[in-house]
């Protein structure tokens, strides 16, 4: 690869080893360049759009965001199928499957849904907007904005390196986990109406948390038996799993026990004026 063997000594290439030569030249994964102007447009808008909306209304934006959830939807449930389906096919073992790098249909199916995989994580992005958009600062935190920014990355060095192989578990679990996810936030987008039935956002945080535990302990397992190839990438996404658990799990206490704190609260204010 021409910009990688000018933009990284040769002793680093060795230990990073080879990318995978069938997506080596993908649209936005030919050059890191894409990942950079990227990061740049994203921060920038994060930046100069919380100033531009500071005295401005938010934006309602209903129509918008039906139409948003419905494509994430249909883009996850694609991805979720053509996974499932070539993994099949592939004859997808969960203890070890090695990467296959041949140019067979299967082989090459499955690098394609996760290229769509990785574009979906550039598109994911769109909620940052909408939030700024619309003014929701407090959805805007740093689990969201790490979370967002970061899976961009981590699956720009999948596709690259690992576009099958073991990793399939991951993208098969997290468009799963996407289809539920965008479901509720379509019917959150429908106003207070609906929002009122909706009663298991815990259970959607809980979800989230569980599949990084899961892909997390697949992670490891497929590493003892030494599917996990190269080792950097293992080292790399055993941390990134490990951080994104600990930001979940902090997420997780933290609005549910203050929901929790707030609830007997009420109970106790409401005895009290009873009494």
């Amino acid at each position: 690869m021409a910009w990688a063997s000018e933009a990284i000594p040769e002793y680093f290439q060795d230990y990073l080893g080879e990318p995978d030569e069938r997506v080596r030249d993908w649209f936005l994964v030919n050059s890191p360049l894409n990942l950079i102007i990227i990061y740049v447009v994203y921060f920038s808008f994060i930046l100069f759009g919380l100033y531009f909306m500071s005295k401005r209304k938010p934006f309602e934006l209903r129509g918008c965001l039906v139409v948003y959830n419905c494509i994430q939807i249909a883009i996850a449930s694609y991805i979720f199928e053509e996974i499932v389906s070539n993994a099949i096919l592939a004859k997808y073992k969960l203890i070890c499957t090695p990467l296959d790098t041949s140019y067979n249909r299967t082989a090459l199916r499955i690098a394609k849904t996760f290229w769509l995989f990785y574009i979906s994580k550039i598109v994911d992005l769109f909620d940052t907007v909408f939030f700024v958009l619309r003014k929701k600062n407090q959805q805007l935190s740093f689990l969201h904005v790490y979370h967002h920014s970061t899976m961009i990355f981590n699956w720009y060095l999948g596709v690259l390196y690992t576009p099958g192989g073991q990793a399939t578990l991951s993208v098969a679990i997290n468009s799963f986990v996407h289809i539920i996810m965008y479901t509720y936030y379509l019917l959150s987008s429908f106003g207070p109406r609906v929002q009122k039935y909706l009663w298991w956002k815990k259970y959607l945080t809980q979800l989230q948390l569980f599949q990084f535990i899961i892909i997390l302990l697949h992670l490891v397992i497929g590493s003892i038996n030494g599917c996990q190839k190269p080792i950097w990438l293992v080292y790399f996404s055993f941390l990134y799993l490990w951080s994104m658990v600990f930001l979940f799990l902090n997420f997780y206490a933290t609005t549910y026990d203050n929901e929790r704190q707030m609830y007997l609260k009420a109970i106790k204010e409401k005895q009290r004026k009873q009494n």
